[in-house]
């Protein structure tokens, strides 16, 4: 059979696909066909057709889940905390309840060790040296707001950078335990500013990069990502900047990983992972996996493969879904139906230190008497 035929068949009563056409004879129906089957690569990802039905996980893949808030805090964080004493582990944030005095408060502690050097996502929250730093952008000026370890009160350092920069936006924070990396964007100059600070807020180094919307720090440096490419800002030389990576992303949509020896660009609107090297950014490969409409993906590295969960919207609600992603572009299985919630819910993946467990996974949902945030282990 025909390029033709395999996908006109398999696409038949999809709206922009006409019904299969009966063949033709000759050479040109050989020519149509290839270029036939060609389009159809190009419009639809492949001839393999739509993403396959999601299922329920196993328990092993997925466990019973924990509630440890009774309310729907926005937003929801996930962070490694480093304790003076003790192991490393994991703390659940959240905006406090509604009528009470604190602005931040930790849901609950999660005795599963984080891996050696891992980083929370960069956002407008951080979780360093035992109380929270949040990020401000009001009347068109930045700053940090550093709370006390109750999450009461905030002490405001404005940020100053070395040059021109009309900030829009609060700015990205990422803690490593002891001290914040920080991006602060300023567009219309087209260009940012990267930032190292102390638990208490004070600058230490801001230094000129381009415009960018996302940020990973690593020992090598700091990796941004930017509106069509990555950049590396290394700790010495000269910036390094990816080959352009395709169209704009989305940030809620991407999350930037590292593996030992590569960054990973996980694209959840494109439903790819790009493999760059950490030492130039060259290109090593490109992974597919089945996604439709990705409102917000979390990700987290497994080894030879990544935990990817997707919040898919499906009317006026949104799907979560579960995602094993192989790194050697092996089939990675069907979906996992991990919950459902509205519009606005919320969830957050992170990796740990374990034989059966892979990651921990947060989310808000409701629940039998109202919203809810829950825990849940998985192992996929």
């Amino acid at each position: 059979m025909s390029a033709r035929s395999v996908c006109a068949n398999r696409f038949a009563g999809v709206p922009g696909f006409p019904p299969p056409a009966p063949p033709r004879p000759g050479r040109l129906l050989a020519v149509r066909g290839v270029a036939v089957g060609l389009a159809c690569l190009g419009l639809v990802g492949s001839c393999r057709g739509r993403p396959p039905a999601p299922r329920l996980p196993t328990v092993a893949e997925a466990s019973p889940e924990v509630v440890v808030a009774n309310y729907a805090p926005r937003p929801l964080r996930l962070f490694p905390d480093h304790p003076a004493e003790g192991t490393a582990r994991y703390i659940i944030l959240g905006s406090e309840h509604p009528g009470l005095v604190a602005a931040w408060r930790p849901l609950a502690v999660v005795d599963r060790r984080p891996p050696p050097g891992y980083l929370a996502r960069a956002g407008t929250l951080a979780w360093v040296a035992g109380h929270v730093v949040a990020s401000e952008w009001a009347d068109g000026r930045a700053a940090l707001l550093v709370y006390d370890r109750d999450g009461r009160r905030p002490s405001r350092v404005p940020l100053v950078p070395p040059g021109p920069c009309m900030p829009e936006g609060a700015p990205l924070l990422q803690g490593d335990g002891q001290s914040l990396q920080g991006l602060l964007r300023c567009p219309p100059q087209r260009q940012s500013y990267v930032f190292r600070a102390d638990a208490e807020g004070k600058v230490e180094r801001m230094v000129q990069a381009p415009l960018a919307a996302g940020l990973l720090h690593a020992p090598e440096g700091d990796y941004l990502l930017g509106e069509r490419t990555v950049y590396l800002l290394p700790t010495a030389g000269a910036p390094i900047e990816a080959r352009p990576l395709g169209p704009p992303m989305e940030p809620e949509a991407v999350e930037l990983l590292l593996s030992p020896a590569e960054l990973l660009v996980v694209d959840g609107q494109r439903g790819r992972v790009l493999r760059l090297s950490r030492h130039d950014l060259s290109r090593r490969a490109e992974v597919r996996f089945p996604v439709r409409q990705v409102q917000r993906l979390r990700a987290a590295y497994a080894g030879d493969h990544l935990l990817v969960v997707v919040a898919e919207r499906r009317g006026p609600a949104t799907e979560l879904l579960g995602l094993r992603v192989p790194l050697d572009g092996s089939p990675g299985g069907a979906p996992l139906l991990l919950g459902t919630g509205p519009a606005d819910s919320d969830h957050e993946v992170a990796p740990v230190v374990d034989e059966r467990v892979r990651a921990l996974l947060v989310r808000t949902h409701p629940g039998n008497t109202g919203p809810v945030v829950a825990l849940v282990k998985l192992g996929f």
